[in-house]
């Protein structure tokens, strides 16, 4: 009975380790999240810079669809 009651503490440490190790992975060093401003707020002088860049970059290959 005392090897299952080892058993289920490492288990549980274990878990719980694995949770705050990649709880870690989902912000950035200044606390925002990964992709949390990727949708809201829209900034439409960024999305017209990222399609200029994107039609006159010479590593767009003419004729992709992209």
């Amino acid at each position: 009975m005392l090897r299952n009651a080892r058993g289920r503490v490492f288990l549980l440490f274990m878990i719980a380790l694995f949770l705050i190790l990649i709880a870690g992975c989902g912000t950035l060093e200044n606390g925002r999240g990964w992709g949390q401003d990727a949708l809201y707020p829209v900034n439409g002088k960024r999305v017209v810079k990222t399609k200029w860049d994107r039609h006159t970059s010479r590593s767009c290959a003419k004729g992709s669809g992209l």
